[in-house]
């Protein structure tokens, strides 16, 4: 349900509904609406080109949708949910060498993008977490070491950047920031004073 929810997946929902769904779907009743018909959209996309992660998105959108419309008794079964989407392949991660990673750091020490470079190969923050960090988020003179509260994430809505609120408790966590991370920080939170003085 679209309320559940955070801003950015339901853009992209809207996106995949008006794009995929609505030219294909659109002008068929939802009491008529038939396996055979999800299907062949699945197959038209997967012949066309359209990446198998897309198709897979568009096929979870439809069962979703098709299992609120069950919920709601607008339908008695849903449609979608026996439709195959395309294999998924999972190609194993490239993961640098640690050499690899002290020239990586090394290469953007005096660049603007250090701390964003930095910090997330130390901490593994996905993009939208590193940019919705505010400094209250770090306690970088703790005793006990500098910690890191992963707490929001920034979004692209309407096409405006916005802050929100991580949509689980499971993505809220608390890092431990290693030296070389907590030293970036530190260094970055004295360049924006400067900047401010």
């Amino acid at each position: 349900a679209p309320a559940r929810c955070n801003p950015g997946t339901l853009v992209d929902y809207k996106s995949l509904i008006r794009v995929h769904i609505l030219p294909e779907l659109g002008k068929v009743r939802l009491d008529r609406l038939r396996t055979e018909h999800v299907q062949r959209l699945v197959n038209q996309m997967s012949s066309k080109g359209r990446a198998a992660a897309t198709v897979a998105k568009v096929l979870a959108v439809l069962k979703g949708a098709m299992g609120r419309a069950v919920d709601l008794e607008r339908v008695e079964h849903n449609k979608a949910k026996r439709a195959r989407g395309p294999a998924l392949k999972q190609e194993p991660p490239l993961i640098p060498t640690p050499d690899e990673v002290r020239r990586l750091i090394a290469a953007f020490a005096e660049h603007g993008l250090a701390l964003h470079v930095t910090a997330s190969i130390t901490t593994g923050l996905r993009q939208g977490e590193l940019l919705g960090l505010r400094w209250e988020d770090l306690e970088l003179n703790r005793e006990a070491g500098p910690i890191l509260h992963v707490r929001h994430q920034t979004q692209m809505v309407d096409g405006q950047h916005g802050l929100v609120a991580l949509k689980t408790k499971n993505p809220r966590r608390d890092l431990h920031l290693s030296g070389m991370a907590a030293d970036a920080f530190k260094r970055q939170k004295a360049a924006q004073n400067r900047q401010r003085l």
